[in-house]
């Protein structure tokens, strides 16, 4: 898989990069459509497949992975893209609610 940071020069990707962290912290759990509202303002039906398949590439090497998750006490389960704590997600979430989920 290539990444979405090939075509840019080095500090577009890194300044990509760094939008992409600040945008998504506090989301160690994101359905897809929404990292794609959080990272570009746009609705999931103005997305084209080149950019759904850079969104993929971005959440995998921010360190995401697709998993099957449910919120805790419930029993359906949803795909959702999951990674590990990011030191600058507890001051993301010192505003909002926070959700537990299980992966399966």
């Amino acid at each position: 898989m290539s990444s979405p940071f090939d075509e840019l020069p080095a500090r577009d990707g890194y300044r990509a990069v760094v939008d992409a962290v600040r945008l998504l912290a506090g989301h160690q759990v994101i359905a897809f459509d929404e990292a794609w509202a959080l990272c570009t303002g746009l609705d999931k039906t103005d997305m084209r497949p080149d950019e759904a398949a850079r969104l993929r590439c971005l959440l995998h090497e921010l360190g995401y992975e697709a998993q099957w998750v449910t919120e805790v006490g419930r029993t359906k389960f949803l795909r959702r893209w999951v990674r590990g704590p990011w030191p600058i997600d507890f001051n993301a979430n010192l505003s909002r609610p926070i959700t537990a989920f299980v992966a399966n």
